[in-house]
């Protein structure tokens, strides 16, 4: 959706590997879709490395944040240093944080050394699923 309103994306990764998707939940069959992930491949395949992008933050002309689900998020993105100074940045500048699926988990990030009484997010709000609906029926869905 982001594409198609005209947004131009640069995808990074912690470490600039790969970014790795959760094909059994790809729609095979929505042309929009495929048609955005092949747009996208290279830099699907070869992100840039999230501390170059965090380096050029404000000069970047960044408007948002986008974390995105799947478990891979699970790893190394609520830990990381380089996902906080950026959604502090998001934070301070008044930019967009978009996060869906167990994406959400990556806002950790924003306490990494931090007390609780000071976490970025503290107080807002969020609707998240749990893994549990990854599950039969859900699958197929």
């Amino acid at each position: 959706h982001l594409d198609l309103a005209g947004f131009e994306i640069d995808v990074a990764t912690p470490s600039g590997d790969p970014v790795k998707l959760e094909m059994w939940a790809f729609p095979h069959e929505d042309e929009a879709v495929k048609a955005t992930y092949e747009k996208y491949r290279s830099q699907l395949k070869q992100p840039k490395k999230l501390t170059e992008v965090v380096k050029d933050l404000d000069g970047g002309n960044y408007l948002g944040v986008f974390i995105p689900g799947g478990h891979g998020v699970l790893n190394d993105i609520p830990f990381s240093e380089e996902v906080k100074k950026t959604l502090h940045w998001a934070h301070d500048h008044d930019r967009y944080v978009i996060s869906l699926c167990h994406g959400p988990a990556g806002l950790l990030a924003a306490g990494i050394g931090e007390s609780k009484a000071d976490f970025l997010y503290r107080g807002y709000e969020m609707c998240v699923f749990p893994d549990s609906l990854d599950t039969g029926a859900n699958i197929d869905i």
